[in-house]
């Protein structure tokens, strides 16, 4: 599996030195972004489309590893919480398990005892 990454990520490479390498001359355009906020107007330096291509793969690379960073530290905390709750309920368990078996029966008085059907298949009647 781990060859079929980086084979896949070396195939992937070599599209994308095709595709700059074939489209050298638009790549090489240069853009200006421009701001307009409330007259006051701002401008970047022109630069190349090929750098603002890249710079955005990057950021977005850069963006997608602090998700998943963030949502692996709150799936750990998630799963230390949990493995404390399983240890507090394995020494419940635990601890139930050694308690002594007793039997106790529910306190019937002698006339509810005499009319159930129990007592009538009991005595024949």
């Amino acid at each position: 599996m781990r060859y079929l990454k980086i084979l896949a990520l070396l195939i992937f490479i070599a599209i994308l030195l095709i595709f700059f390498q074939q489209n050298t001359d638009i790549l090489n355009t240069g853009l200006q972004f421009q701001l307009d906020i409330f007259g006051n107007v701002w401008r970047s330096m022109q630069t190349p489309l090929y750098f603002v291509l890249v710079a955005a793969f990057f950021l977005g690379g850069v963006l997608t590893l602090l998700y998943f960073f963030i949502e692996k530290l709150r799936l750990a905390k998630q799963l230390r919480t949990c493995r404390s709750q399983i240890g507090k309920l394995e020494q419940e368990v635990n601890s139930l398990r050694n308690l002594p078996l007793q039997e106790t029966y529910p306190a019937v008085s002698e006339e509810s005892y005499a009319a159930s059907p129990e007592s009538k298949a009991e005595t024949g009647t």
